[in-house]
């Protein structure tokens, strides 16, 4: 199911969380810069958001982590979020694909990912390898 949403409501949703959250803070600087009047977003449900995640970003995945922003906390984010089902959206700019997990009324963030378009087989750029935790 597709869920429909405004540049502003993701901004909304995102922005507030920058502050000491480094891939709030990129993704909130992506969104600011392409603005769209509409962005589409999938509805996932929880489950699935959390079988297809505690692969990808398992333990045993710690140099694939190591290229993502935000991969250090995004498991533990979506098991913590009560919600049945999120809203995923994404921004592919610049090389770069931006993921936000927002609640099921896209009025808050979950979680949020930064990491490079795979399609263009390009590394992250090294000011944002730089705020992933080592």
């Amino acid at each position: 199911m597709k869920a429909m949403m405004t540049h502003e409501q993701l901004k909304q949703a995102v922005c507030p969380h920058a502050q000491g959250w480094p891939a709030a803070r990129v993704c909130c600087d992506a969104f600011s810069l392409e603005p769209t009047s509409r962005v589409s977003g999938n509805v996932v449900s929880r489950a699935e958001v959390l079988r297809v995640h505690s692969i990808r970003l398992g333990e045993d995945r710690k140099e694939e982590k190591a290229h993502i922003l935000g991969a250090d906390r995004a498991l533990s984010d979506l098991q913590r979020s009560t919600a049945s089902a999120f809203v995923l959206t994404s921004l592919l700019s610049d090389g770069l694909a931006y993921m936000l997990f927002l609640d099921a009324e896209t009025r808050s963030l979950v979680t949020c990912m930064v990491s490079v378009d795979h399609r263009l087989r390009t590394a992250l750029p090294q000011e944002l390898l730089n705020l992933i935790p080592s």
